[in-house]
């Protein structure tokens, strides 16, 4: 059951309302085989519900791992009103942070494990079975997996 995954009714209320409203989300992915699936089966799931879609993928050697506060700013993320990360994001604090500045609103989907200390980003919802409190119970997903079940 993908409901067993702690965030998937927020996450999938947040889908629902954006598609319903027509906005524009954005896929942010990464550079690595899951992460390209991962982007390629959420995009897919999105438009053929009726919503509107693009993504971003990070340039590897120019960009670096995962989500940056910075690339928000990219022409990409103009009109977008609903972000959602596959296979990253679990870490990524400031961008979180810059992304609730600028009024985007942000799902992170990820399957690597998050800060011990400092836990999850803040997000609409956060999609990841090695969170805390998360009682799915196949916590060996790939990003590509998690974004399946979304």
């Amino acid at each position: 059951d993908p409901y067993a995954m702690l965030g998937m009714q927020k996450a999938v209320d947040r889908i629902q309302r954006a598609i319903a409203l027509q906005e524009t989300v954005l896929i942010y992915g990464d550079y690595d085989v899951d992460g390209t699936i991962s982007v390629v089966l959420l995009k897919t799931a999105i438009e053929m519900l009726g919503g509107t879609c693009r993504f971003y993928v990070p340039h590897r050697l120019r960009d670096g791992y995962g989500m940056q506060a910075a690339q928000f700013s990219l022409s990409t993320f103009d009109g977008v009103h609903l972000v959602i990360s596959v296979d990253n994001g679990v870490r990524a604090f400031a961008a979180a942070e810059e992304a609730q500045r600028l009024g985007l609103d942000l799902i992170i989907t990820d399957h690597h494990l998050p800060d011990s200390i400092l836990g999850i980003p803040s997000a609409i919802a956060v999609l990841n079975p090695k969170q805390a409190d998360c009682s799915y119970p196949c916590k060996h997903l790939c990003g590509a997996g998690v974004a399946f079940k979304l």
